[in-house]
């Protein structure tokens, strides 16, 4: 249109069947504002993804559903999504959960930046309160981030019970670009790595800062190839149980229990909504939380 804006709002998209490109095709280079979406149970047969691929695009995604979308056919690589910005981007308050796949090719999740004339060589993707959860693939990494030039970002997200199922660089995100990690929880994901810093000899290294964060395995689990990238493990990190509170309550699965040491153990530097995924207040006691549930103290 000529306003170069497509919204969509409060829809769902559920139990379609698709041959191409998944519940939502979106490849026009437009800024999008998509707000409040259930995409779930839908089937690819004979594309590249079950959920929704958009590219090139800049905008932002918030409070959406993506879930239990799955391939029947041999080449869709891309379950959940496939993003690709030419200009920032924001993920906030979404849930990607449930996706399986056998493919040996495929991922969960892409982002990368376009290189169409015109696009923002340096843009900037942020995730914020985001759960990535209980997904699962026969290839090599869950999330492959390939921002190259760009800046990506995870803010208080929560990436857990993910796994694969390929020796090669078993990791959950694949990264090629710059990215923070900050009041991010990685936890209980079946991979030998949790973040594996590629190399590329097209550009120049990248830098990896964790901070405020608990990863499975620590620093140790932060593969650095050919030691080329540059890696600061920051102040307030851990590497211990989250306590999840987990099955047979009214809270979700992935909320704290009250002896996490997530509670009261990220910092409030973060540009972050007043809300946590659950639509909690999101600073709760002391200092924020980590992770996308913010503890609710009784």
């Amino acid at each position: 249109n000529s306003l170069n804006l497509v919204k969509l709002s409060n829809l769902k998209i559920q139990n379609n069947v698709t041959r191409g490109f998944g519940a939502i095709k979106h490849y026009a280079g437009e800024r999008i504002e998509y707000e409040n979406l259930i995409i779930s149970n839908n089937e690819a047969v004979e594309g590249h993804r079950a959920g929704i691929g958009i590219a090139p695009v800049s905008g932002y995604l918030k409070n959406c559903v993506i879930k239990d979308n799955f391939l029947s056919g041999p080449d869709a690589p891309e379950l959940a999504m496939q993003l690709m910005v030419d200009d920032d981007m924001l993920i906030e308050n979404c849930i990607f959960t449930g996706h399986h796949s056998s493919n040996s090719e495929g991922r969960i999740m892409r982002s990368t930046r376009s290189t169409s004339p015109g696009s923002n060589p340096h843009p900037t993707i942020t995730y914020n309160n985001c759960l990535i959860a209980d997904n699962s693939i026969n290839s090599n990494y869950i999330f492959q981030n390939f921002n190259y030039t760009g800046l990506t970002e995870f803010n208080n997200c929560t990436i857990a019970g993910n796994g694969g199922h390929n020796s090669f660089y078993n990791t959950t995100i694949s990264n090629m670009g710059d990215i923070n990690v900050t009041n991010t929880i990685m936890y209980n994901n079946d991979m030998d790595y949790e973040i594996f810093m590629m190399l590329d000899p097209g550009y120049d290294p990248w830098t990896l800062n964790v901070a405020y964060s608990l990863v499975k395995g620590g620093e140790d689990n932060i593969p650095n190839l050919n030691g080329a990238n540059t890696i600061n493990w920051l102040e307030g990190n851990l590497d211990e149980n989250p306590f999840f509170y987990g099955e047979g309550g009214d809270l979700p699965f992935y909320s704290l229990s009250s002896n996490s040491p997530c509670i009261d153990a990220g910092t409030n530097t973060v540009n972050l909504p007043d809300f946590d995924l659950a639509g909690n207040p999101r600073v709760v006691g002391s200092s924020i939380d980590m992770g996308c549930y913010e503890w609710q103290c009784p």
